[in-house]
């Protein structure tokens, strides 16, 4: 197979499997050296180091040119660019930090102006939630949860429920609409009076909630209609 030359353009031999379209090709190896050579003497030579100011502290440093094209400024490390590009001389600064007084003692501290942060660190945070616990300690919390847990169970065992088909008639008569909102999206069964407080799963106690109704009405009795 025919290709051409790179360097001198001249027509030589080639087998088809050596042959690919993104590769230069060389008749002989003086061609490619003369193709390769480094420096000036290379015709696709782009201008190798220049010396360059850096635009944060001014000190003179080397770079490739081809490595400056399309860059407005120079910075001889990664130490002057973060330098020169914090504070104001940020175009997307936004003020700084602001600062806050903890809501558990009182000392101030800075934070970021879209932070919720209002407590100063660690200390504060577990002292406040120390102090609005509801138990004594977690052995007691986890008693308690599981004995209300068991009373749920139990007391699910002996209450009336509801089919498919009730549930179904119940959404037609509401119009397939939250009782609450009117929302048309992600309806739930709502217990009017809750199972945790001795309602029942009976279909005179389900009315349909949107789960962001659903769950803001937690366990109050609420009933819409």
């Amino acid at each position: 197979m025919l290709v051409d030359c790179a360097e001198c353009g001249q027509k030589f031999d080639k087998l088809p499997s050596q042959v690919v379209r993104t590769q230069r090709h060389y008749c002989s190896k003086a061609c490619f050296l003369d193709r390769n050579q480094s420096g000036s003497a290379n015709a696709a030579w782009r201008g190798g180091l220049v010396v360059r100011s850096c635009s944060g502290c001014g000190k003179e440093y080397r770079r490739f040119l081809s490595a400056m094209r399309g860059i407005k400024r120079n910075y001889c490390s990664q130490t002057c660019q973060l330098a020169d590009r914090a504070g104001e001389s940020n175009p997307h600064w936004r003020g700084g930090k602001i600062t806050r007084n903890c809501k558990e003692c009182g000392e101030a501290f800075d934070v970021d102006p879209g932070s919720t942060k209002v407590l100063c660190g660690d200390v504060c945070r577990h002292a406040r939630a120390s102090r609005l616990r509801i138990y004594p300690d977690d052995k007691t919390m986890r008693r308690e949860c599981s004995r209300r847990c068991e009373q749920r169970r139990r007391a699910a065992k002996h209450i009336n429920t509801h089919t498919r088909a009730q549930w179904l008639a119940l959404l037609e008569r509401y119009k397939h609409r939250c009782a609450m909102c009117g929302s048309t999206k992600r309806l739930e069964r709502d217990h009017i009076i809750a199972i945790s407080r001795g309602g029942d799963d009976s279909i005179e106690n389900i009315q349909p909630l949107c789960r962001h109704c659903n769950n803001s009405k937690h366990n109050k009795r609420i009933q819409l209609l």
